[in-house]
This record gives C-alpha cells, structure tokens and sequence, in this order.
C-alpha cells in the first residue's frame, strides 16, 4: 500500500505536490524541507488560472512567495503492467489536475514555465508515484524544479 506523501530529499527549493487519486485528494509528494504552511499554499479555486502567487503586499516583494501552478488535465494512466487484483494500486482520476506549490522569487513568467513544465512532466510523475518509486518520482519532479529555480527554456 502507498503511504504519502513521498519526501524527496536534498531538493535546493521546498516544494508540495498534491492530486487527486481513487482515495481522494492527497498530498502526494513533498521535499524534506516543505513547511506546513506550504502545504497549504494552492488556492482551493483558481479561478481558471494556471500559475499564480499567494497574495503578497508591497511591504515583502522582495521575500521568497509561496507560488502554485497546475497542470492541464491528466490524462487516463495506461495500467495494463499492473496485477488485476491488486486493489492497494492507486489510479489517478482521469480529468483532474496536479497541484505543485514552491517557495522561491518568481515572477508572472517564471511562474509560467513552472508551469508548463510541469505540464511536461505530469504523465512520468503520474505513472512513478503509482509504481511507489521514490527514483523515479524524484527523476520526474527534477525538471520542475530546476524550472522553479530558472532553468528552463
């Protein structure tokens, strides 16, 4: 049986990864260094946005935010490797999305390419947590988070 969330250790940004699976809504997979409080940090409506920032005021612009994005939505996860019986077995709810929180500086188009790289991204992290493997998992969130921190293109 899965037991979440997944820590990822020695991630360079704290983040959050939260979905919706046969269970419900569970937080997936989380880095050592994620705070309670951004466990928390994905809006609950976003308003048909797909990236964003916890409101901030003008006082701490220069602070690390507490950022979000989503994914488009996930796909049906091809299972055909899995055992029939096997009911512990998680399975995405087709349809839904991927929430991914992190602390760090960004902006509206750094925040952007968070998020379509987590977009990219969704599929491989998807099939690893359902496999429960912690390598792969780490392997397939490894590129958002360099986008996080502004390696992407």
């Amino acid at each position: 049986m899965n037991k979440f969330p997944t820590i990822i250790s020695q991630s360079s940004i704290p983040f959050a990864l939260q979905g919706r699976i046969s269970s419900g809504f569970e937080l997936l997979v989380i880095s050592d260094n994620c705070s309670p409080a951004l466990r928390n940090a994905m809006p609950r409506n976003s308003a048909g946005k797909f990236s964003g920032r916890l409101a901030c005021s003008w006082i701490n612009l220069i602070r690390r935010n507490y950022n979000w994005a989503y994914s488009n939505a996930l796909p049906e996860i091809d299972r055909e490797s899995l055992e029939a019986g096997d009911e512990d077995i998680i399975s995405f709810q087709p349809g839904s999305q991927l929430q991914f929180a992190w602390r760090s500086y960004s902006d509206k188009v750094w925040r952007e390419k968070v998020q379509k790289r987590l977009d990219r991204q969704k599929l491989d992290l998807c099939k690893a947590i359902i496999a429960n493997d912690k390598n792969a998992i780490a392997n397939a969130i490894g590129p958002v988070i360099l986008a996080c921190e502004g390696y992407s293109n």
